[in-house]
């Protein structure tokens, strides 16, 4: 494999250092919490908020977003959600959404670590937007769980981004990915902060800047350019954010 693939562990050890030791993606690019936060006295919330600039943007890239259109069938789901409409077994429908992208992305041709990667995004983002939106079943597995085999990812999510960013010509449908779900609604531990919506809104202003500089704009489907929403009449804010979009997909 590749070294400088982004992969997530089998095993994450706790949402305070699902990315510390010796194990996944962590090790392999150097990159670990246990470090940051001694070094720079930070938390990993004010790590992430730091202003930050990659290197070696240079090259701008270009072509279709292979994640995120193996992930189409999944958003259109979660759009139903979002709008505030109903969405029979929902759980269930979305794992079948997991599993279609899974060999979308596969057959696209798509090396499996990145799959995996993007399949956990996806997961995270799917079990908060279930949670959020009242159709969480008792005693379901959430996907995270189902697929990954943890039961918080979303810190993960933003450890990913932030290394992700390290290389970002080579993972720009990763950052990408993201980046679609932040603009979805997605807060992942920030949700339990107390200024977590000015951290995300300072995060997702720094991976824009990013994709901008790899010469990415706004796809037709609207999922990169809609404000993020902002409290909870914010299925109403957002329902009128997809339709100013033409988000309603086919």
């Amino acid at each position: 494999m590749d070294d400088q693939t982004v992969f997530l562990p089998d095993v994450v050890a706790d949402d305070r250092t699902a990315f510390a030791g010796d194990s996944g993606w962590a090790h392999d690019s150097g990159l670990k919490e246990d470090d940051f936060s001694r070094q720079q006295g930070l938390s990993v919330e004010q790590w992430l908020s730091r202003p930050f600039v990659p290197e070696g943007v240079s090259e701008p890239v270009s072509g279709p977003n292979i994640l995120a259109d193996a992930a189409q069938h999944l958003f259109n789901h979660a759009q139903v959600l979002l709008e505030g409409g109903r969405l029979s077994q929902a759980r269930a429908l979305f794992q079948e959404d997991m599993e279609l992208f899974e060999r979308a992305a596969h057959e696209a041709g798509m090396e499996w670590p990145r799959i995996r990667l993007a399949r956990y995004v996806l997961c995270t983002f799917c079990d908060e937007l279930l949670s959020r939106s009242g159709t969480v079943v008792e005693g379901q597995s959430t996907l995270l769980f189902h697929f990954h085999q943890e039961t918080w990812g979303g810190e993960g999510v933003f450890w990913a981004l932030k290394q992700c960013c390290e290389k970002p010509s080579l993972h720009w449908m990763e950052i990408e990915l993201i980046y679609m779900c932040l603009n979805l609604g997605f807060q992942g531990q920030f949700r339990r902060e107390k200024d977590g919506r000015q951290q995300l809104e300072r995060i997702r202003t720094m991976v824009w800047g990013v994709l901008k500089r790899l010469g990415r704009s706004a796809p037709s489907n609207g999922l990169m350019d809609m404000p993020v929403p902002e409290t909870s009449p914010e299925n109403r804010r957002l329902s009128m954010a997809l339709r100013a979009a033409g988000l309603l997909l086919c």
